[in-house]
């Protein structure tokens, strides 16, 4: 049948295999998004450690409080808020004109860095 009803099949599910009584009235199964939208958040979480990593090792790891680079930062990055394309934001920061479309490339790219970054760590495997 075309016809089908999602909320009327999870109150059956409750109804026989659920340990809690089906609240009637409630259909949380259409704005429940926290399995199909959590990998995606992970990755990203990983994905921007990398940037971030990049950055910290290109600019900051040698001297944290140097004027000069915090300005770069500010001016390259923060100024914009979120008013500007990250990967326009990140390639002019990092000097690297070839991540400025975040194409496949681009993600390839931050892929192989953090691979870098951690081996050339004294102590990492």
């Amino acid at each position: 049948s075309t016809n089908f009803d999602s909320t009327a099949s999870l109150a059956k599910l409750y109804e026989t295999r659920g340990l809690i009584p089906y609240v009637p009235g409630t259909t949380w199964q259409t704005q429940f998004g926290h399995l199909f939208g959590y990998g995606a958040t992970y990755y990203s979480y990983l994905f921007d450690r990398a940037i971030a990593s990049r950055v910290w090792r290109k600019l900051f790891v040698h001297d944290p409080l140097n004027r000069e680079t915090g300005e770069r930062y500010k001016r390259e990055i923060l100024k914009f808020g979120g008013g500007k394309d990250p990967w326009k934001m990140v390639s002019t920061l990092l000097d690297a004109p070839e991540m400025e479309n975040g194409d496949a490339g681009a993600m390839a790219e931050v892929g192989r860095w953090k691979i870098e970054d951690e081996v050339s760590v004294p102590g990492r495997h």
